[in-house]
């Protein structure tokens, strides 16, 4: 029985609507066939979030262990400092550790960190940038989540990892909401 062409569109139309999906096709029309590695070197990881807290709150949530272990792992240890490192820990991740190498703290504006590419074996150089940008909004604050980096990684890793990553800011940034609207 040939596939129903109603199922076969809503499919369709349920991947074009995911961002990341319209970034790689965006990317394909503009410079034609490409590996992965091409693409991912083209692409980052991006979340736009319109919330209704005030700057200030959103900002501490992101830039203190308390905030940041309220949402996104549950433990955390360093100074949330350019120049620093900060250890996070994952106890529903079997304790998953990850360490932020702090880059950027623009207050109210910017934060950024570095971290290990997850699936590199123990040890591996290369990381990922993560940058969260604030925009004041008549409303609240516009936050924007950037990943970026994943050209480095060779073919083996690469969808693993960037799927992986996708989908962990999707849940993250869930739980980050979900944390300001109790607070």
């Amino acid at each position: 029985m040939p596939p129903d062409p109603e199922e076969v569109s809503a499919g369709v139309f349920a991947a074009l609507a995911d961002p990341n999906r319209r970034a790689i096709l965006a990317s394909l029309a503009e410079h034609g066939p490409s590996t992965a590695t091409d693409l991912s070197g083209r692409l980052s990881i991006t979340r736009t979030l319109d919330l209704v807290h005030p700057q200030e709150k959103v900002w501490g949530a992101l830039t203190t262990l308390d905030g940041i272990t309220s949402w996104f792992g549950s433990h955390a240890e360093g100074e949330l400092t350019p120049g620093h490192d900060v250890l996070m820990r994952w106890e529903q991740h079997d304790n998953m550790e990850a360490t932020l190498a702090i880059k950027v703290v623009d207050p109210m504006s910017v934060f950024a960190y570095s971290w290990g590419i997850n699936g590199a074996p123990a040890g591996d150089p290369r990381r990922t940038y993560v940058e969260f940008a604030l925009e004041p909004t008549a409303s609240g604050t516009r936050l924007t989540v950037t990943e970026s980096g994943f050209a480095q990684l060779p073919d083996e890793w690469l969808e693993q990892s960037y799927q992986g990553n996708t989908e962990g800011w999707r849940a993250e940034l869930d739980e980050l909401v979900a944390h300001l609207d109790a607070a």
